[in-house]
C-alpha cells in the first residue's frame, strides 16, 4: 500500500507522541520535530506508511541511541492481558465456534496499537472484546479459507503486530498444532511493536517458536528483514499477517497471505474497500488482487 495525503498528519502526530515519551524539554521536541518535518516534505509516497514512520523514527533514536519511547506501556499491556488470558480462553474453549471465537479475540487484541491510536487504554481493549464477539467479520472466504488451510499445512508463520496483542494471539495458536507454528516478532523496538523480550514476557516463547524478523521497521518490509526470515515466509504453506503494518506492508507481495485485523485509519479503510472499525480476516492470493472476483462477504 502506497502513503497517501491523509497519512501526512498521522506520521507527524506519531512523531510528537514518541518524542514526548522521551524528553520533556521543549527545546529538544522542537530541534526534532523540524527535523522531522523537513523530511517529512521529501518523502517518496511510494513507499508504505510504515517505511515512512520509519524513517522518522530514525531521527529519535539518532539523537537518544537505541531507546525505547514506548517500553513502559508495552510492559503495561503485556501484564494487563495476561491477566484477562484464562478468562478468555474458557470463553473460547466453551463457545460454540472456538475457531472463530479465537479469531475475534486475536482481532480485538489489534485495538492495542500506538501507532494508530497513542490514547487506547484498558477500558478500550475491554469494549473492543465484546465488539468482536458481537460484529460481522469482513471476510473475501478468508475465515474458512484459513481454517481449511491450516488442517494441511506442515507449517504457518504468524506475522505479530503489537505488545499485549501477542497474548491475544495465543487463543488463535491455541487453535492450531502448535509444533508447525513459527511467531515473528520485531528484532529492535519500533512503536509499541511485539519484540522478542514481550514474547518472553507473555510465554510466548514457552509455546511456539518464535524469531526475530531481522528488521526494526513497523509491519514488514521484506527487504530489511533477515536471510532467515525471508526463508521461513518463502516456504511458510500458512502465512498470517496480524494488524494494519503488516497490510500496508505486505497487500502488494506476490504471494498467499490472511490479514487479521481491526482497522483503525480511513485511509487503509478506503484502500481495503472497507469501514474504518469493521474487524477484518481476508486471503490475498498470488497473482490475484486483494478483492480478485470474489464477493466479499459480512460474516456473522
Amino acid at each position: 500500500m502506497k502513503t497517501y495525503l491523509d497519512c501526512m498528519p498521522c506520521v507527524v502526530k506519531f512523531a510528537l507522541s514518541a518524542i514526548r515519551k522521551v524528553t520533556d524539554s521543549e527545546e529538544i521536541q522542537e530541534k526534532i520535530m523540524r527535523e522531522v518535518l523537513h523530511e517529512v516534505s521529501r518523502i517518496d509516497f511510494t513507499l508504505s506508511p510504515p517505511e515512512i514512520s520509519h524513517i522518522v523514527f530514525r531521527y529519535i533514536k539518532e539523537y537518544f541511541g537505541d531507546v525505547d519511547p514506548y517500553l513502559e506501556e508495552k510492559k503495561r499491556f503485556n501484564k494487563f492481558c495476561l491477566t484477562l488470558l484464562p478468562q478468555l480462553r474458557e470463553r473460547v474453549v466453551k463457545s460454540k465456534n472456538p475457531f472463530d471465537t479465537a479469531i475475534r479475540m486475536s482481532i480485538a487484541g489489534n485495538i492495542i496499537d500506538s501507532g494508530a491510536n497513542t490514547n487506547v487504554n484498558e477500558r478500550d481493549i475491554l469494549d473492543t472484546i465484546e465488539e468482536c464477539m458481537s460484529v460481522n467479520l469482513y471476510t473475501n472466504e478468508g475465515v474458512f479459507a484459513l481454517y481449511e488451510e491450516i488442517r494441511s499445512a506442515k507449517n504457518i508463520l504468524i506475522l505479530g503486530d503489537n505488545a499485549g496483542e501477542i497474548v491475544f494471539d495465543q487463543l488463535l495458536i491455541d487453535q492450531v498444532p502448535k509444533e508447525i507454528v513459527t511467531y515473528v516478532v520485531k528484532s529492535a523496538p519500533i512503536l509499541n511493536d511485539a519484540t522478542m523480550e514481550d514474547a518472553v514476557e507473555t510465554g510466548l516463547t514457552k509455546i511456539v517458536k518464535v524469531i526475530g524478523n531481522g528488521s526494526d521497521s513497523p509491519g514488514t518490509i521484506l527487504d530489511r528483514c533477515s536471510p532467515e526470515f525471508i526463508e521461513k515466509f518463502n516456504e511458510a504453506d500458512v502465512v498470517i499477517g496480524k494488524g494494519q503494518a503488516n497490510y500496508e506492508t505486505l497487500s502488494d507481495v506476490d504471494r498467499a497471505i490472511f490479514f487479521i485485523l481491526k482497522i483503525k485509519c480511513p485511509v487503509i479503510a478506503r484502500d481495503m474497500g472497507y469501514s474504518d472499525g469493521n474487524c477484518i480476516v481476508i486471503k490475498k492470493n498470488k497473482w490475484e488482487s486483494l478483492y480478485g472476483e470474489k464477493c466479499l462477504k459480512e460474516v456473522s
